[in-house]
């Protein structure tokens, strides 16, 4: 127990459990309340988001709330001498009642938990216990591990995802406004915000889609390139290298830059397979790794008819732009238009609306009119166009107009790329929004 629980521990080592330069997170005060659900928490998220930080964050916020030394347990998978304790459930669950102060509750977190062999059926055990327990396990989305341990804990755990920074977090880490700028705003307050730091937050903007928002390339002041490199190296060597033959291994590197160069594209699965020489069933696992491991996301259409919703073609975009630009080899001036400005905006919402009570998709008519991005909430729809226009008042696309006939939206979004205002047509309140403000907004 010296090892993971904190009474044992010096003071430097629980200081170093919190980095340096860590950026506050959005998602830190709903894991500390999720904290006292007394289910299994689980962390998800792309590896090097930031989940030992965070988790090192949540640690250092209950040692302030009083909460003792003793009551607070860490184990990191990463050290195997660590496993037999964890794995023995039965002696585990003995030592935590027996270090603690038998006052209030225990904390155990378990980060990189995919490492653990058996990981869902040991959680179950740990929280059928019955004991004033909360768990916490972290790790990255690793195709298996997450379904081993849904299996078991059905009913008994919430999920979190921690996503690499968020254009506000990106904010907060460069310090790009004052601070008490730095926050989430309802569209009718942007006003002030616009008039004054129009031009920084454009020139921030536009670097947050080009670095991308994993912590470590924000933070550091190493070359972006060698990051990326080691971060894509890793995530191909620990997350993919035992889920692929080795020679299927390869022909994932290219199915990745493949969609790299074609992010934000109707997507052809039968195409991909012809071009990589693979059958469609190998392509289709393909997909399932990028998207189970956070790297890429899958926008399905927008239908009314749900069988055409599963049927019809998605369009894939990455999760990070920065770890898009680097595996399809943008020069680091690349411009932000076009599919990256739309991958930037559709990363963005995804951020914000995973807990939220909206699904993202995309529209097309049958007479081929296009609508970027639909927010499908449970009492109506909202359609996003993104365009990246910079001339005043820019006009609306005709596809836009379709779809607002079509649907009758209460609200609509023309992102541009810095026109402000807002026009009705029909019942529909239009607001033309500059594209950073996707990153800003408190609602949509």
């Amino acid at each position: 127990m010296e090892r993971i629980n904190l009474r044992y521990w010096n003071k430097g080592e629980i200081k170093r459990l919190l980095p340096e330069k860590f950026v506050e997170r959005e998602i830190g005060d709903e894991l500390l309340q999720t904290m006292e659900s007394g289910k299994v928490l689980t962390l998800h998220g792309p590896r090097q988001s930031g989940k030992t930080s965070l988790i090192g964050w949540a640690i250092h916020r209950l040692l302030e709330r009083g909460i003792a030394p003793q009551n607070i347990n860490y184990a990191a998978m990463d050290y195997l001498d660590i496993h037999p304790l964890i794995s023995d459930t039965r002696k585990l669950l003995i030592l935590l009642r027996e270090e603690s102060d038998e006052k209030g509750r225990i904390y155990l977190f378990i980060d990189e938990v995919q490492r653990l062999e058996n990981a869902g059926l040991l959680l179950k055990q740990i929280c059928d216990a019955r004991m004033n327990l909360q768990i916490v396990a972290s790790g990255s989305s690793i195709i298996g591990i997450k379904e081993k341990i849904k299996e078991h804990l059905t009913g008994r755990k919430i999920d979190l995802i921690l996503y690499p920074f968020s254009f506000l977090e990106f904010l907060t880490a460069r310090r790009g406004l004052p601070e008490k700028k730095i926050r989430r705003y309802k569209i009718d307050e942007t006003q002030e915000l616009i008039e004054l730091y129009r031009e920084r937050l454009s020139s921030h903007w536009e670097e947050y889609i080009r670095i991308g928002g994993y912590p470590e390339v924000v933070v550091s002041s190493k070359r972006k390139n060698w990051l990326y490199s080691g971060l894509f190296s890793t995530y191909l060597e620990k997350d993919v290298g035992g889920l692929l033959s080795t020679a299927n291994y390869q022909k994932f590197q290219d199915f990745v830059r493949l969609i790299a160069s074609e992010v934000g594209k109707i997507y052809n699965r039968q195409a991909v397979a012809r071009i990589l020489g693979r059958d469609a069933r190998t392509i289709e696992k393909f997909e399932d790794i990028l998207n189970v491991t956070f790297v890429s996301y899958k926008l399905s259409p927008f239908y009314t008819n749900i069988r055409k919703e599963l049927s019809k073609s998605p369009r894939f975009y990455f999760v990070d732009t920065g770890l898009r630009n680097f595996i399809s080899g943008e020069p680091e001036d690349v411009q932000i238009t076009g599919l990256l400005l739309e991958n930037g905006v559709i990363s963005e919402m995804l951020k914000f609306a995973y807990n939220k009570d909206f699904l993202l998709h995309w529209w097309r008519s049958k007479g081929g009119a296009e609508v970027d991005l639909v927010l499908k909430k449970k009492k109506g729809v909202i359609p996003l166009e993104i365009k990246g226009i910079r001339e005043q008042k820019p006009k609306l696309t005709r596809s836009f107009i379709s779809f607002i006939e079509k649907y009758k939206p209460e609200q609509a979004y023309f992102v541009t790329g810095g026109y402000y205002g807002n026009t009705n047509h029909k019942n529909t309140k239009i607001y033309y929004l500059p594209s950073y403000l996707t990153g800003l907004l408190k609602e949509f």
